[in-house]
């Protein structure tokens, strides 16, 4: 008789176990996988400001670029949460070609476009709220107030006397292209050439 009630109460020990074990289970596999999900989701807003303006860059996670929301401050201590919820006086970009923000300067929102080496410039007036310029530029850009600095590719024929380098990017799998540096007036939008050039290795 004792050894059949041991044996009963083994039985519901191990019963009991095999029930924990299963609920265990049961919540690693179901509940788990959902909190590191929430938990490693990245953020894909970036927020920027200057004392007029607070922009919103909302990151595709699907493909390049972003889409960019701007607000307008009434007082250059206005704060505004960096979350990406457009507002009736608000100025919305929504991605074309893989457009990043890049700088306010003045009244004027720069953006970055493209996927590869050769970049585009987009330029947007915030009164209009309209965009008025579109170039391609190589790096750095320089904003002084309502005029841009920056190089800008050419068609012009590479040479030994303009690109010595030449050779030596062509044998390394590159071409050559020759910049030059240009300045923009923003609220002419007359581009003027700075009278200096370099030699840039391209893909």
């Amino acid at each position: 008789m004792n050894k059949q009630k041991g044996l009963i109460i083994s039985i519901i020990i191990v019963t009991i176990l095999a029930i924990c074990y299963g609920i265990y289970i049961y919540d690693k596999n179901n509940i788990q996988p959902a909190q590191l999900a929430t938990t490693n989701t990245p953020n894909l807003n970036k927020c920027f400001e200057n004392s007029k303006y607070f922009a919103i860059q909302k990151n595709s996670n699907l493909d390049a670029g972003s889409d960019i929301l701007v607000k307008f401050k009434t007082d250059e201590n206005e704060k505004f949460e960096c979350s990406y919820t457009v507002g009736t006086n608000d100025f919305e970009v929504k991605n074309e070609y893989a457009e990043y923000f890049m700088l306010f300067t003045n009244n004027f929102l720069v953006l970055d476009s493209g996927t590869g080496p050769d970049r585009g410039l987009k330029i947007y007036d915030l009164n209009s709220r309209k965009k008025v310029y579109e170039d391609l530029y190589k790096k750095p850009v320089v904003a002084e107030a309502d005029v841009l600095t920056y190089w800008n590719p050419t068609t012009l024929p590479v040479t030994p006397e303009n690109c010595p380098e030449a050779s030596s990017y062509i044998s390394d799998g590159f071409d050559a292209i020759i910049h030059t540096k240009v300045s923009l007036d923003l609220t002419t939008l007359i581009k003027k050439d700075l009278a200096e050039s370099q030699c840039i290795a391209t893909q």
